[in-house]
């Protein structure tokens, strides 16, 4: 939504949170990526999620033999149908699987499986699985736009939609071995970009914020937009 009159100094934008980037280490199901290398697409349920890009770049590693999977957890198996990616059809080749719904504790169960997440949106508000995936251990792939950036900063991979070949070659990379120390580099990255999204950093924002609007505030708390001349 746009709002062409608005100050940009004075909007504050919080992100969303989410309990299993905070989850606790306890909690965490430890790393036991399969074998072979099994790429993960966790929600698509809309044609920008791109699963027909995961799809093609998946088909094109196998193609080059190198033997990797792919699933899908979160899906509408009729409105990729409409699009032109059968589920049913692929998983009966073997190398692709797919639920139309899990339950937090068997998405906890693919994201400590999956040799990676991709996450291919075209257009997102924020994008929570990134975080998601790298909060469990899982590196993510994810499309290079703008948002996504934003999002998880340094600690993703970014990969062009408009380019299967560039998506295939990471792939190939993360199955393989070959971007091992690419990919320590982005999950020793994590912790602190995660760090922004905690329920204390972000209980800290909105107390700030909500503190700078309360009647009879005339100078903005550390933190909150300064007002507009």
């Amino acid at each position: 939504m746009r709002y062409p009159k608005a100050c940009p100094a004075r909007i504050e934008v919080i992100p969303s949170w989410s309990r299993e980037i905070d989850l606790p280490v306890a909690e965490r199901r430890p790393r036991m990526p399969e074998v072979p290398p099994c790429f993960l697409v966790l929600g698509a349920n809309f044609l920008h999620k791109n699963l027909q890009l995961a799809v093609e770049a998946v088909r094109e590693v196998r193609d080059r033999g190198v033997e990797v999977r792919l699933q899908v957890v979160g899906v509408r198996p009729n409105l990729w149908h409409r699009a032109g990616v059968d589920l049913t059809a692929l998983s009966r080749e073997g190398w692709l699987r797919w639920m139309s719904y899990a339950s937090i504790e068997e998405v906890r169960i693919a994201l400590s499986s999956a040799t990676a997440l991709l996450y291919l949106s075209s257009t997102e508000g924020m994008g929570l699985p990134p975080l998601e995936a790298l909060a469990a251990g899982c590196p993510a792939v994810c499309a290079d736009i703008p948002v996504l950036r934003e999002t998880a900063g340094e600690a993703a991979f970014y990969v062009p939609l408009d380019d299967r070949k560039a998506i295939a070659d990471l792939l190939e990379g993360l199955a393989t071995g070959a971007l091992a120390n690419e990919t320590a580099d982005r999950l020793a990255a994590a912790p602190e970009v995660l760090a922004r999204y905690s329920r204390k950093s972000l209980a800290s924002r909105w107390n700030d914020f909500l503190v700078g609007v309360s009647p009879g505030t005339t100078t903005p708390r550390s933190g909150h937009p300064a007002a507009c001349s």
